[in-house]
């Protein structure tokens, strides 16, 4: 599962994620980017014209460890899904507020040309 942060790391820089002990050792990730689909595994059937991995995974083993991406992107925690630890503070420290968007969905809402922006929908 998925969890947004909020938290957005610039290209090129270094955040530092403090975790509780408790959150040790759980199978989570902290995720900078949300393109995933790495293209090596299909480099030798067809060509593509970008990086390979855009997006950098973090295993949350440590208390403290710190994070980067030299595309940056929005930071996501990566949670197994059926994770029960409940409410977890985890601090980031070198990233900025990702810019969101609170909207009220409607019915024409599926339809308007949204661009690439995080919504929260209410």
């Amino acid at each position: 599962v998925l969890r947004p942060t909020g938290r957005y790391l610039a290209p090129g820089e270094i955040a530092i994620v403090t975790v509780p002990e408790s959150a040790l050792d759980k199978e989570w990730y902290v995720q900078v980017g949300i393109q995933d689909a790495d293209l090596e595994i299909i480099r030798e059937s067809q060509d593509w014209n970008r990086f390979p991995r855009i997006t950098r995974k973090f295993a949350v083993d440590r208390p403290q460890f710190e994070i980067d991406n030299p595309f940056g992107g929005p930071i996501y925690l990566r949670i197994p899904d059926g994770s029960a630890l409940g409410e977890t503070t985890i601090l980031i420290d070198g990233a900025v507020e990702m810019p969101t968007s609170v909207v009220e969905w409607s019915t024409s809402s599926d339809t308007m040309d949204w661009g690439w922006i995080f919504c929260i929908i209410d």
